[in-house]
């Protein structure tokens, strides 16, 4: 394993030998998280009854109009690029926004600028964060976060956000980690006398550099190979971007097929669905129900 977590929760199956895992991706929002969101993530936590919630990536949406001044497309940017074309009618109007509440805030109180809308964007992240956390914290879930292809986009660094996310109760994510968003995590069996199953957190890159989405980094594929036979215990890995495999456990279909999806780059002319000859059915418990 690598680094130690960032609280002292020590994850334990239950005593009828379940251990419930609730995934949470894409909540992919903005200083202030939709009251949906945060509703359908409370409702999913109440129902799903989790042992530990993971968060898969795209958690914060980096290119939000209101990260519009440290905005980076791509590494290596300098903050400030140009939003992408179909957000930027929606920087344009909160602008606008911005404008008429600054003149309001003027005449009510006199002041020259409104402090909220003056936030630096640490600040515009950690309110982000603190709506999404919300109902997992308030119910001492422990969580572990990964990163997706967007938040680093806000201008933040992965770095930085995990330590924005550690000031938080709960936060499993290791000081020491290999990289952000890339380690790993054991449970122990229901008597705490063996690992019974291990976690494994990857962070999955962001952007190719020739184009489309990006891939883990070769030390982060060499960690996952040996952190698995160190933990000596089944494991589960989680991270944002499908590995190319994943067209492995396809099967191509017509564009018309229920539940068919399109595939992406070289696969984009082709519609696909699960092939069941490479997956095992799913078991919902009585009390869970699908949302």
């Amino acid at each position: 394993m690598t680094g130690s977590a960032g609280c002292d929760v020590r994850l334990r199956f239950r005593p009828d030998g379940t251990f419930r895992v609730l995934q949470l991706a894409d909540v992919q929002d903005g200083p202030d998280v939709s009251r949906r969101a945060i509703m359908l993530i409370e409702a999913a936590v109440k129902r799903a009854d989790p042992d530990l919630v993971v968060l898969t990536g795209d958690q914060i949406r980096g290119y939000d109009p209101a990260f519009e001044r440290t905005y980076v497309n791509r590494r290596g940017d300098a903050p400030g690029a140009p939003l992408p074309p179909g957000v930027r009618t929606e920087a344009k109007m909160a602008r606008v926004g911005k404008c008429v509440r600054g003149l309001l805030h003027r005449h009510n109180t006199g002041a020259a600028s409104d402090p909220v809308e003056e936030e630096d964007t640490e600040t515009k992240v950690m309110r982000c964060l603190s709506g999404f956390l919300g109902p997992i914290v308030s119910r001492g879930i422990p969580f572990a976060v990964t990163y997706g292809n967007h938040d680093f986009q806000c201008g933040v660094p992965l770095e930085r956000q995990d330590e924005l996310y550690r000031a938080f109760d709960g936060c499993l994510n290791p000081v020491d980690s290999l990289e952000p968003g890339t380690f790993g995590l054991t449970i122990d069996a229901h008597d705490g006398r063996q690992t019974a199953m291990g976690v494994m957190m990857v962070n999955s890159g962001d952007f190719a550099a020739d184009g489309g989405y990006g891939s883990p980094s070769d030390d982060a594929v060499a960690w996952l190979g040996d952190v698995v036979k160190d933990v000596g215990a089944p494991s589960v890995v989680f991270q944002h971007i499908p590995p190319p495999e994943i067209y492995d456990c396809l099967v191509p279909v017509g564009r018309f097929t229920t539940n068919a999806i399109r595939g992406y780059r070289a696969h984009s002319g082709t519609c696909y669905v699960l092939d069941q000859e490479h997956s095992k059915p799913g078991y919902t418990p009585k009390d869970v129900s699908l949302i």
